[in-house]
């Protein structure tokens, strides 16, 4: 491709072993092109429950990609057909965890959203702001990008004020790092129960160092059917983890 001059050499002397060093085009150049190396969602968005006060207000998600070099993006809003783009207040932060292997977390904010929202079902309803508001089923949409690739589109379903409300349901559970199918079965019976959130007490995995391990027993049995994409998950790491940066 026009390349015969290197731009550095060294020689090896009494060695016999010598060195060339290439500037590559920048049609080839992962750092000028953005088609050079494409971008992939390796695993889907997980979701997590935010921190502080406004946590009910708030969603985490974490996913990974086989780059970091592409910018990781973020499209969400209250309909699946008008996404928008997030701004730079939602801070995208990225784990290597290796070199194709990059877990990406991002904290999407709703609650001005979600205000402006309920303000206009009001008043479309012709709602009194006086009256005091009881919990409201709401449905966020969001999707990924990373590169020219984008995700699905998911939906976390959720109520409004959950601190008004009487009763509230979640899956519990701990140590299924041995049996991925048993795992599977187990989640989708849980399903039917109806869950709003699962909560993770550790041991997740047997060796925290095995991405294998983490894939068999973490992330594939949790994606099936979409279940931790649109319910949110509590994750406390058990001594067999060892606080993974995963």
């Amino acid at each position: 491709h026009g390349i015969q001059t290197p731009v550095y050499r060294i020689e090896g002397g009494f060695d016999d072993i010598s060195m060339d060093l290439y500037r590559l085009p920048d049609f080839i150049n992962p750092l000028t092109s953005a088609t050079a190396s494409p971008c992939f969602i390796t695993k889907d968005p997980m979701l997590r429950i935010g921190d502080g006060v406004l946590a009910s207000q708030q969603i985490v998600l974490i996913w990974e990609t086989n780059s970091g070099i592409h910018r990781p993006g973020i499209l969400w809003g209250w309909e699946p057909d008008s996404l928008i783009v997030s701004d730079d207040s939602i801070k995208i932060t990225t784990t290597m965890i290796d070199d194709c292997h990059f877990v990406h977390k991002a904290i999407i904010d709703f609650s001005h959203s979600l205000a402006e929202k309920l303000r206009k079902m009001n008043a479309d309803h012709d709602v009194s702001s006086a009256i005091t508001p009881r919990p409201v089923k709401m449905e966020l949409f969001y999707s990924i990008e990373c590169g020219f690739v984008q995700s699905k589109v998911f939906s976390y379903h959720f109520q409004t004020d959950i601190e008004k409300r009487l009763g509230f349901r979640m899956l519990a559970i701990s140590d299924h790092h041995k049996e991925s199918h048993y795992l599977r079965h187990l989640l989708m019976d849980a399903v039917e129960l109806h869950p709003e959130m699962i909560v993770s007490v550790g041991d997740v995995v047997s060796q925290a160092f095995s991405l294998d391990q983490w894939h068999s027993f973490f992330w594939q049995p949790f994606s099936a059917d979409r279940l931790v994409q649109t319910l949110p998950m509590i994750l406390v790491p058990g001594n067999h983890d060892a606080n993974h940066p995963i």
